[in-house]
């Protein structure tokens, strides 16, 4: 890495216009500027772009705008964004966040220790954790890791990322090959940092800071979502509708059984990407869409129990076995081919 690397930041807006200024205006306080803002816009309808024409005039490095004909979603939205950034490095960024003095500089730092030890020839991706605030930006929860009970895996991370994504988009910063390898993002995902995070975990690295970079905002029009912990809240209620038969047992199911659906065809994206770069497809990838193909308790112990493709936690898992072993999913699988 050199002494001023050249940072890209990847910008994707949808009417963004509340909170918009207070995060152009976190870059500018940088500790180590980025190289370029590329911000691309998802064809919105109020002042979005003319906030951030305006920031362009004054900000201390070169700002490009691009405004979509029509709206492409979030996923492509900043498929497109990565793909005109021309930097070294990558770093992601939300329309409503604020990023921390020193995000940039601590995440370069520790890409930099990564780059020393695994060398610069490999996908790297460097995440942190980061702090909720409310709209007035008072400090909600010091830690998004610890309210949602996540854990960064240090070994066979791509195990945990296949059931549970805890790479939160707005604290990475990507090297061009990974943003190479990545690009262009699959329609099929979830989200672009879980993808980004998977194709990191199969072919290179991923590192962890575990102080808070980004200050992550709670509001009721969050684009990437809020940070509301649904399953783990709601697990204990869960477990009792399932020994009771109950009606909100049902509910959750059908609401967790979609969640997997989606997650298999993530999973055969990954694969099919894999295959399409000439590397090795993890035996335990072609274990997990086998079995939420077609379930069954004993596919179903292997993948969990011996392969050990799950969540952290007893309950997520006992709730994931129950509906993969019975094959709840399969029939929604089929009707989608």
């Amino acid at each position: 890495m050199s002494i001023h690397p050249r940072i890209s930041i990847a910008l994707a807006t949808y009417k963004g216009e509340r909170y918009l200024k207070e995060q152009l205006e976190s870059y500018v306080r940088q500790t180590l500027p980025p190289y370029e803002l590329v911000a691309c816009d998802d064809a919105s309808s109020d002042s979005t772009v003319d906030i951030l024409e305006e920031f362009s005039k004054t900000a201390p490095f070169p700002v490009r705008i691009f405004r979509n004909e029509k709206t492409l979603g979030l996923i492509k939205n900043f498929s497109q964004a990565a793909s005109l950034c021309t930097g070294d490095y990558v770093a992601f960024s939300d329309q409503d966040d604020i990023w921390l003095h020193d995000k940039l500089e601590a995440c370069c730092r520790r890409m930099r220790m990564a780059e020393e030890k695994y060398g610069p020839d490999i996908p790297l991706l460097v995440h942190s954790d980061l702090s909720l605030i409310d709209e007035e930006n008072h400090v909600i929860a010091p830690s998004h890791m610890i309210v949602k009970r996540w854990k960064h895996s240090d070994i066979d991370p791509l195990k945990t990322l296949l059931v549970q994504n805890y790479v939160s988009g707005c604290t990475m910063l990507c090297n061009r090959l990974l943003i190479k390898k990545s690009l262009p993002f699959p329609d099929v995902l979830m989200n672009h940092d879980g993808w980004i995070a998977m194709i990191a975990a199969s072919i290179g690295k991923i590192l962890f800071i575990p102080e808070a970079t980004v200050l992550y905002r709670q509001h009721e029009n969050n684009v990437t979502g809020r940070a509301r912990p649904l399953f783990i809240l709601n697990i204990e209620g869960i477990i009792q509708t399932i020994i009771k038969a109950s009606r909100r047992i049902q509910l959750n199911t059908d609401w967790i059984v979609r969640i997997l659906v989606q997650l298999h065809h993530q999973a055969k994206a990954l694969k099919q990407r894999l295959i399409d770069l000439s590397c090795d497809v993890p035996p335990y990838l072609n274990s997990f869409i086998d079995t939420l193909q077609k379930g069954g308790v004993l596919k179903t112990l292997n993948l969990m129990l011996f392969l050990k493709v799950r969540q952290p936690g007893f309950s997520p898992n006992l709730i994931q076995f129950y509906i993969i072993a019975r094959g709840l999913q399969v029939k929604f699988l089929k009707d989608q081919c």
